[in-house]
């Protein structure tokens, strides 16, 4: 359904990436909205008009299906931050807290360490993904020895963005690092243009040198890119707690009609807000830093075989 409203499909040959669309971007979906208050509305939500559909003797839309397991993956990605509408770790019952991760849990100061440190694996895990896939399909080819460059240049680089960004003395610059990064981009620039001959892969690396060496600058900021997950769901979580601030004082008194409405209308707009980022970050997450490395320009159009265009 996601890939219908985006109107975007694969070239005929290239590969299918549909299931590790859907995985991440349920992953990155959660991060984002953040909260299990929100995720349960939506999970609830769908599941009603699945049952409904069910009870009707219809099939029900792929996408109510689509949308009840992003609502459940925001409730376990809420219930393991201890986010609940917003509302301080503090004002919950106790239950919420000793369901939660204590490392990600916002009843912990070093959370946001944390997910920022999950964020940037992530993101290793994605872009390592897009490699071996590449490796697999090239395994017959020396352009495999390619990938497998990428492959360790992602990996080198994921030490140096967090050297760089979370604790230079915790993740050190070692040689073994250096050694990652320096002999990935050898083993790529060397095998990734192969073309039945190994002089003329390295020729062409060679013409395109600056693209080449930019690609290592590339693979840095592809990294830090997923560092977005974190910051838009602080976001919505910040716009949360200031609309229960806002509403709170109101809710017990003479003006509590006003309090709910503000309380109803301040979520809503979180959450419509929340999907338009989702939109933008979850979806360009696998549209672009993940398609890049695996070689999906999305150039591809939808089969309809028996389709008639008519001029109006």
């Amino acid at each position: 359904p996601l890939l219908d409203f985006l109107g975007t499909v694969p070239g005929y040959r290239e590969i299918d990436i549909s299931l590790w669309f859907l995985l991440f971007f349920g992953i990155f979906f959660a991060m984002i909205f953040g909260d299990a208050g929100y995720g349960m509305l939506l999970s609830l939500g769908s599941a009603a008009g699945i049952l409904v559909g069910m009870a009707k003797g219809k099939k029900p839309p792929t996408a109510l299906f689509m949308f009840l397991y992003l609502g459940l993956m925001t409730v376990a990605w809420g219930t393991i931050t201890c986010t609940w509408f917003g509302i301080p770790y503090t004002s919950l019952p106790p239950f919420f807290a000793s369901i939660s991760l204590p490392a990600f849990s916002n009843a912990n100061v070093q959370a946001p360490e944390n997910i920022k440190i999950f964020c940037f694996t992530l993101a290793l895990v994605h872009i390592s993904l897009a490699h071996i896939i590449g490796f697999v399909r090239n395994i017959k080819s020396p352009k495999a020895l390619g990938e497998l460059g990428s492959l360790a240049l992602a990996v080198g680089m994921y030490f140096v963005v967090l050297n760089l960004v979370v604790d230079a003395q915790k993740y050190p610059m070692t040689n073994v690092v250096l050694g990652l990064v320096g002999g990935g981009f050898f083993l790529n620039f060397v095998f990734i243009n192969f073309d039945g001959s190994l002089g003329k892969g390295i020729v062409e690396s060679l013409k395109n040198i600056i693209t080449m060496v930019l690609g290592v600058v590339n693979m840095f900021g592809d990294i830090m890119s997923y560092i977005r997950l974190w910051a838009v769901g602080l976001a919505g979580a910040a716009i949360s707690q200031t609309i229960n601030q806002m509403a709170g004082p109101m809710l017990g008194g003479v003006i509590i009609f006003a309090g709910m409405i503000l309380l109803l209308f301040g979520h809503g707009l979180n959450t419509v807000m929340n999907v338009l980022s989702v939109l933008v970050h979850g979806v360009r997450l696998n549209t672009l830093e993940f398609s890049n490395h695996l070689g999906l320009t999305w150039s591809g159009f939808k089969y309809e075989p028996f389709s008639e265009t008519v001029n109006k």
